[in-house]
């Protein structure tokens, strides 16, 4: 089966009956649209959903490059607010996971419950310039 038909096979909704091998999380009304459509692309992905299936409110970040002062200020205010980052692969639980990739300054970024992920994204998805300044400082101190 070509990735276009899958994709289109698994795009049911979440008050269908899941397709064996999907996760039960399809039945229930959980999780963003990203996380839906991240489960759609192979719901067969045993990894992937072991991976975001604890965190399924999940956003696409702009956190900037992993050396970058921003990327710092985000996963600090993750640990602040949210407790330790998740390892699900790893078996440590926590409420929060970012994805291990980082693809032009855009990184995935899960979160255990829906409030959390709107308080993240109050905080720095409307405002890609939060922690310029912070950057900015940074860089004129290693200058």
């Amino acid at each position: 089966m070509s990735n276009e038909a899958r994709k289109t096979k698994n795009m049911n909704t979440p008050n269908e009956t899941p397709e064996k091998g999907q996760s039960a999380s399809w039945a229930l009304a959980v999780g963003s649209a990203l996380y839906h459509r991240v489960m759609a692309y192979d719901s067969t992905d045993d990894l992937t959903h072991k991976v975001w299936d604890g965190t399924p409110w999940m956003v696409e970040a702009y956190t900037d490059s992993i050396n970058s002062q921003r990327w710092q200020n985000v996963m600090e205010w993750c640990r602040e607010y949210c407790g330790p980052e998740a390892w699900p692969i790893h078996g440590k639980a926590g409420k929060w996971h970012s994805g291990g990739a980082t693809v032009n300054g855009e990184t995935w970024m899960g979160f255990a419950d829906e409030q959390m992920m709107n308080d993240f994204n109050a905080k720095w998805q409307n405002n890609r310039d939060v922690g310029r300044d912070e950057c900015a400082a940074t860089k004129q101190s290693t200058d």
